[in-house]
């Protein structure tokens, strides 16, 4: 895990398994990757990260998380199913984005993370 590299789906996978052992983190180095304009990503890896993104939101001071761990279990079961089934999951492009070649280029509107559950 090189810190100045553009990480892989394993990467982020493995990020979605530790999100328990700390969200903060995990938040912090999701948004660090989905908001930098200069890159392209596959979508299963865009759609993983836009919803690693505010991960460590909660419903208001002192209040639980927005996403539970079984959220976020449910959430990393589905990426290796879209994983496991289309290869790395890129036979699939949502409509909020335009696709080239199986990289994606982030429109305005970043994709659903309701969309990535039911189509993940």
């Amino acid at each position: 895990m090189n810190p100045d590299q553009q990480p892989d789906l394993d990467e982020i996978e493995r990020w979605y398994a530790d999100v328990p052992a700390g969200r903060d983190e995990a938040d912090r180095w999701a948004s660090r990757w989905y908001h930098d304009d200069d890159l392209a990503w596959d979508e299963p890896s865009l759609d993983a990260l836009y919803l690693l993104c505010g991960i460590d939101s909660v419903h208001g001071p002192g209040e639980p998380y927005l996403y539970d761990d079984e959220q976020v279990r449910e959430w990393l079961d589905g990426l290796r199913r879209r994983r496991a089934r289309d290869g790395r999951g890129r036979a699939r492009y949502s409509s909020s984005s335009s696709s080239y070649g199986g990289i994606v280029q982030r429109s305005t509107v970043p994709p659903s993370p309701v969309a990535a559950r039911t189509t993940g």
